[in-house]
């Protein structure tokens, strides 16, 4: 006696591959941003010329040598010209280096790669900032001891906001130029032309100088550059300044994002 056998095979089904978690993208997002050599040694940069302040803390600060809340403001040179450009990078480096189809075959909703990015851009900018605190406090504490001056540590709430928030909306714009132009030699060299071209000519143009800080964020942030609490008219230039500068450019280049080519 032979026994029957089902010729017929079964299907095999699979799970549903459950998609990759925001926090797990923005991990992503952030080690590709140190991970190339560009990355990594702008982010070198920024220590080195954070230490090159400090030195000049130190060694030629005088009487404002151990002024905490001075050098706080003076740390976020360095990082507000070399962090905007890592963010650039982190946006761009899916054009620049082709890798978007593979990116977007992997996460086929490119709202949430974008999302992705912004965080790591924002992680990235937090601890820029953290560091920052952390080199001026040093700095503060050595340059009151060479120097022989008093540390002045008593610091206000919005002493260490407005400098956050300085290096915050550069950075948001480098990352807002990057995702209208995705390409990274033309957001670079727009993120530092433009700004300055724009400044220039709102200053020096006699009837553009009172809308310069409602259109320029650089001119909005002025207040911080100069170590004066920002009042609710200087709040509300800036968000102004900021809408033009980050919110127009990103909502832009998403648009671009969703419905470009990939390929």
């Amino acid at each position: 006696m032979s026994t029957s056998t089902d010729t017929h095979a079964r299907p095999q089904t699979s799970a549903p591959t459950k998609p990759p978690g925001l926090g797990h993208l923005a991990g992503v997002e952030l080690r590709k941003a140190v991970d190339t050599r560009a990355g990594f040694w702008l982010l070198v940069v920024v220590v080195l010329v954070s230490l090159a302040v400090v030195a000049v803390q130190v060694l030629a600060g005088g009487d404002q040598a151990g002024d905490y809340a001075f050098w706080l403001v003076l740390q976020q040179t360095p990082a507000g010209f070399l962090v905007p450009v890592i963010a650039i990078l982190v946006v761009t480096s899916e054009w620049s280096a082709r890798t978007a189809t593979g990116t977007f075959t992997l996460v086929p909703r490119r709202q949430r790669v974008l999302t992705a990015k912004l965080l790591a851009v924002l992680v990235l900018t937090v601890a820029a900032f953290a560091v920052s605190v952390a080199v001026t406090a040093a700095g503060t504490a050595a340059g009151a001891a060479v120097q022989d001056v008093p540390a002045d540590w008593d610091v206000q709430w919005w002493q260490v906001l407005q400098p956050f928030v300085l290096l915050l909306v550069s950075v948001l714009v480098g990352f807002a130029l990057a995702l209208l132009l995705l390409s990274s030699p033309v957001a670079i060299v727009l993120y530092f032309v433009v700004p300055t071209a724009v400044t220039l000519l709102l200053l020096f143009v006699g009837p553009l100088q009172d809308v310069a800080p409602w259109v320029d964020f650089s001119t909005a942030l002025t207040p911080v550059g100069q170590g004066l609490q920002m009042g609710a008219p200087e709040w509300a230039r800036l968000a102004t300044a900021s809408a033009i500068w980050v919110l127009v450019p990103s909502v832009l280049g998403a648009l671009r994002v969703h419905r470009a080519e990939i390929g």
